[in-house]
């Protein structure tokens, strides 16, 4: 098996390069979906990490041997061929039959972890009892950090694809729908300590997106201020304590960029429906001048605001940056756009946070 390959960069040893091109093949690589790969490029991560890790040694001692030797006043001949040797077995690592068992039966294990997990939040009647969840802690797999953090963005994103799908339904029906149509509060608050999500929030909107955090993270906060518990924080991986009043602040950020780009979807529906009306009258009118300049800049300006409406909704950044002289231009519209643009400038800045970077 080829590592550098397999994880699309060159030899290095560069430790950090290789973590970064891991967690870059894991945004489209997921256990759950293609397993196979997925222990693939496991291997390839912990058989890179480990050529990297010995070649840094190798060439420590080296350094050592090299003074050494320079002192005692051997012969640098003999040295570059031991070195040379080095070099060359660094490069052949293979994994033992031992270590391939081991891996085949973690990521056995693994895949059984999420099949459970997949299972309990199919079911209504189960998803909202801790003890349907024990076996997570149970397991001595989840002491390992990696595959806790990749189970833990899986269960994460399987909790918001559920609760959304229950926010999308009519009032009507969310009324008379089961009490366990989504995942509760207290539940989110047992699988955190477990997870720990509350501390691995630019991973999880790094892999999740920011509208599953924006869903989950606030309850999640919530649920940790109005336990009483003295340690609330005893997690299977353990962890940094967060004080109160900065998970208060966050809530209230979540809040408010939540508010604030609501507002701009508002605003961008009304601006829509405004040049509407105007295209349509500037078509008419054309059509009786055959002049279709007027027609052509409000076609041209609908379609911007389309684009940029889209953007804005996808959180990119371009998108962000390209609402401020927007907003200025309004602002320049007296009176109607003067009150649209000051709205947008606000509402742009509080909404700066969950933007893509």
């Amino acid at each position: 098996m080829d590592c550098w390959k397999i994880l699309e960069i060159s030899h290095t040893q560069d430790l950090k390069a290789i973590k970064r091109a891991y967690a870059k093949k894991l945004k489209i690589v997921r256990p759950d979906e293609n397993p196979e790969e997925f222990q693939n490029l496991h291997v390839a991560y912990k058989q890179a990490q480990h050529l990297a890790k010995q070649a840094l040694a190798e060439h420590a001692q080296q350094a050592v041997d090299a003074q050494q030797e320079s002192e005692d006043n051997h012969q640098t001949d003999d040295a570059n061929e031991d070195e040379g040797a080095s070099s060359t077995e660094s490069g052949q690592h293979h994994l033992t039959p031992e270590e391939l068992e081991t891996q085949e039966y973690v990521q056995k294990q693994f895949n059984e972890l999420v099949e459970k997990c997949n299972s309990v939040l199919a079911e209504p009647e189960k998803r909202n009892r801790t003890e349907e969840w024990q076996f997570l802690t149970e397991s001595v797999l989840m002491l390992d950090h990696q595959i806790n953090s990749h189970l833990g963005i899986h269960v994460f994103n399987e909790i918001f694809k559920v609760n959304n799908e229950f926010k999308q339904l009519s009032k009507h029906k969310r009324k008379y729908s089961s009490p366990n149509a989504t995942v509760k509060k207290a539940t989110l608050v047992y699988l955190n300590h477990v997870f720990n999500w509350s501390l691995e929030t630019n991973n999880l909107r790094y892999y999740v997106g920011d509208e599953a955090c924006q869903m989950l993270l606030p309850v999640i906060w919530e649920g940790q201020d109005q336990e009483t518990t003295d340690d609330p924080q005893q997690v299977v991986k353990g962890g940094e304590i967060i004080q109160g009043k900065n998970r208060r602040n966050a809530l209230e950020e979540f809040g408010a960029a939540s508010h604030a780009i609501d507002k701009i979807n508002d605003l961008f529906f009304f601006l829509l429906l405004i040049l509407s009306f105007m295209l349509a009258v500037a078509a008419l009118l054309s059509y009786n001048e055959q002049n279709y300049i007027h027609t052509a800049f409000f076609v041209t300006s609908v379609g911007y605001l389309i684009l940029q409406w889209q953007g804005m909704k996808k959180r990119h950044i371009v998108a962000y940056y390209c609402m401020w002289p927007f907003s200025v231009l309004l602002l320049l519209s007296f009176p109607l756009g003067t009150i649209i643009g000051g709205i947008f400038l606000v509402n742009l800045n509080r909404a700066r946070p969950y933007f893509k970077s």
